[in-house]
């Protein structure tokens, strides 16, 4: 035996509208729209809990004294420079990472 309990609920103007457009739409009766919604609403399994974010950073308090935090284009531009000489320094030696000026005959 089915039990069928009548129950009123409020809607806003404008949610009532868009139940009564989308059971209109579906070929439904606006109790049967909201039947069939609730169900499908409960069946759906809960989310999964998010685990809390953690950021991890380095040690230290600041940051180094060379570093300007607000010329982030000028430590990238820096970093080209220092590998553009150690790509010069080897093709010049031969020896990767080797410092030119260490080969230089003294005078």
């Amino acid at each position: 035996m089915v039990c069928i309990m009548r129950t009123t609920i409020s809607l806003d103007d404008q949610l009532a509208v868009k139940v009564r457009k989308a059971a209109a739409s579906s070929g439904l009766s606006v109790s049967t729209f909201v039947v069939k919604t609730l169900e499908n609403a409960l069946k759906r399994p809960e989310p999964l809990a998010q685990p809390p974010f953690h950021l991890i950073t380095v040690s230290g308090i600041r940051p180094l004294p060379h570093v300007d935090l607000d010329r982030p284009r000028a430590l990238q531009v820096q970093e080209d420079v220092n590998r553009y000489r150690a790509e010069q320094t080897q093709i010049s030696t031969g020896f990767p990472g080797s410092d030119v000026a260490a080969f230089a005959p003294a005078g």
